[in-house]
């Protein structure tokens, strides 16, 4: 959290609440295809979706993840965790298209777009989808057997009246790295002082106050269930939460958890890795790593004009 409120060692905003990944997963659809327990590898991963996929049509009964980039949550960022990475190299240059982190999760995302449709079949799917934030989501209404997101879904699929127990889980991890299950993407609501602001000193109190004081945080926790972004509001007897919510607070804990690095241009870089990610999964892209090493070049030049 003291990470991605900072930029090179200067402190720019304070965190307010976190955001972990996790996987959640229908427990009825699970207990329905005999399947045990949430998968802990990315190949289980795989293995688990097909199984659960269940096809009508030219269409799906259930799918049983929604692989595709443009799906709910399932970007690059966010993918990148189960795997052990680094975006630049020590002298900050991008290291997309030298670190094997990023060519074995784009091969494997790909390989799963592939197995469980295709690109074409998939994105027709996704767009029956309702919305993101509302009660239509494709997890709620069972379409999609398996989500990757953060630990807001619980509360909002509580609120939509599954009609299914939702289980919550850590995101798989690299078949190779099976010892760091546990670990996730963080992110989470920032709050600095405009600088343009007539009251500088009041507002610092009252920032310091929403983001050091435990009980503050904690009732703000409660209120929106989002994750504590102190270690005392994480140990408070205040918290309240559902007790599925202790796998989110574990993975904000979890030492190799990991957040996007910052760069001088913001997130830009991360959209640039995005934008090939579009081209790659649907084919557009047939050489993986002629296509990371060109987008590496982009970040590095984007990041040079912009400092």
């Amino acid at each position: 959290l003291l990470d991605y409120t900072q930029f090179e060692g200067k402190r720019c905003a304070l965190p307010l609440l976190t955001d972990a990944y996790g996987l959640y997963y229908n427990k009825d659809a699970f207990k329905k295809a005999g399947i045990t327990a949430p998968p802990k590898t990315m190949s289980e991963l795989a293995d688990v979706a097909e199984k659960l996929t269940a096809e009508k049509g030219d269409t799906y009964q259930q799918l049983g993840f929604m692989p595709n980039f443009h799906g709910y949550e399932t970007v690059v960022s966010h993918y990148m965790p189960s795997w052990d990475h680094a975006y630049f190299d020590e002298n900050g240059k991008s290291n997309i298209a030298k670190d094997p982190a990023f060519a074995k999760m784009f091969t494997y995302q790909k390989k799963l777009v592939d197995s469980l449709g295709g690109y074409d079949r998939l994105e027709k799917f996704r767009g029956t989808f309702g919305d993101e934030w509302g009660a239509k989501h494709p997890f709620h209404t069972g379409q999609v057997a398996m989500q990757l997101d953060g630990e807001w879904r619980l509360g909002m699929a509580e609120d939509a009246g599954v009609d299914f127990e939702v289980g919550v889980a850590p995101m798989p991890v690299a078949d190779d790295e099976a010892d760091s299950y546990g670990k996730g993407y963080l992110s989470g609501t920032i709050v600095g002082i405009a600088p343009a602001g007539k009251k500088q000193n009041a507002a610092w109190e009252l920032v310091k106050f929403m983001t050091t004081d435990t009980e503050a945080v904690v009732n703000f926790s409660n209120g929106i269930r989002n994750v504590p972004s102190t270690l005392e509001a994480l140990k408070s007897p205040d918290l309240k939460f559902d007790p599925r919510f202790q796998t989110f607070l574990d993975i904000a804990q979890h030492p190799e958890s990991s957040t996007s690095d910052g760069a001088v241009n913001g997130a830009t870089y991360q959209l640039t890795l995005q934008d090939f990610g579009y081209q790659y999964e649907k084919g557009a892209v047939k050489d993986l790593q002629a296509g990371l090493e060109k987008t590496a070049r982009q970040i590095d030049t984007d990041i040079a004009k912009a400092k």
